[in-house]
């Protein structure tokens, strides 16, 4: 998927009405981005010719707007999750929302990136966001907040079973 949908985040939405739906499920998620794959692959040369016509300011005005847009996401992030929690008897407000810990960690991710791309050049800028998420990471680890319950329970080796969801179909 990340393949064939690059750094967008527009296929989302319909992945998850088609994935969501049962009477079309994750087999008929794989088949639209079996399709999708390739009228990407038949339509990128034309298309790629196109880029003459779109100059800098359209699209950094177009990345500006996806940056603002997903503001909200990396705020609530930070912040600790959702606002709002789903329970059993309905939506109820989230403990973890807010806690300076959380937001003193995003703080540091931060800042960590800002760092590395003020003082860095070449690799060690380009892989600046990844060092952030790293220092981050150790930081939660040693704050405990973060659980290895789910690497435990894995196995060492496990092998792809195609098709585990089912065969690609095609509505």
């Amino acid at each position: 998927l990340p393949v064939m949908m690059g750094v967008t985040f527009t296929a989302i939405a319909p992945i998850i009405a088609t994935g969501s739906n049962p009477s079309l499920g994750l087999p008929a998620v794989f088949g639209a981005v079996m399709v999708a794959g390739v009228f990407t692959l038949v339509a990128a040369p034309y298309v790629s010719r196109l880029i003459r016509l779109f100059p800098p300011v359209v699209t950094g005005t177009v990345v500006l707007v996806i940056g603002i847009s997903l503001m909200r996401v990396g705020v609530n992030w930070a912040a600790g999750g959702n606002p709002t929690i789903a329970t059993p008897t309905g939506p109820a407000p989230n403990p973890a929302y807010g806690l300076p810990v959380n937001l003193g960690i995003a703080t540091l991710v931060l800042a960590t990136v800002l760092c590395m791309i003020a003082f860095f050049k070449g690799f060690l800028c380009n892989i600046a966001v990844l060092i952030g998420i790293a220092t981050g990471f150790v930081v939660a680890v040693a704050l405990g907040k973060v659980t290895f319950a789910g690497v435990h329970a894995a196995d060492w080796v496990a092998f792809i079973t195609p098709f585990h969801f089912g065969l690609p179909t095609f509505d």
